[in-house]
C-alpha cells in the first residue's frame, strides 16, 4: 500500500519544522547549535520510523477489516444456509473475534 496523504503531510511538516528549528538555531545562537546538532539526524530517522511503522499498522488493520467484512457479506449472501444450519451464534462469534 502506499502512503495516504496524511502520512505524508504530516511528513513534510515534520520535516519542514526540523529544518526550519535548525537555521533559527544557528542564527539565534551558533554554539549551542553546533554542540546539538547531531542530534538532528537522529529526529529525522524517529521522524521516518514513525511515518514507517504508522503505514504498517494502517496495512494490518486494513487487512483485518477486509477479512471481517468477507465473512460478513459471506454470511448475509448464504443466510438461508446459515439458518438451516443453525450456525449463526458461530458465524458472530467468528465475526465479533475478527474485530478485536
Amino acid at each position: 500500500g502506499y502512503i495516504t496523504s496524511a502520512h505524508t503531510g504530516l511528513s513534510i511538516r515534520g520535516c519542514a519544522a526540523i529544518v526550519i528549528s535548525v537555521i533559527a538555531s544557528f542564527i539565534l545562537s551558533w554554539p549551542i547549535a553546533s554542540i546539538v546538532a547531531p542530534a538532528f539526524p537522529l529526529m529525522l530517522l524517529g521522524a521516518y520510523l514513525q511515518v514507517m511503522l504508522t503505514k504498517r499498522y494502517t496495512d494490518h488493520r486494513n487487512k483485518l477489516l477486509e477479512h471481517s467484512a468477507k465473512v460478513a457479506v459471506e454470511s448475509i449472501e448464504n443466510v438461508f444456509t446459515v439458518a438451516t444450519l443453525g450456525i449463526e451464534k458461530r458465524l458472530v462469534d467468528n465475526y465479533n473475534q475478527l474485530l478485536e
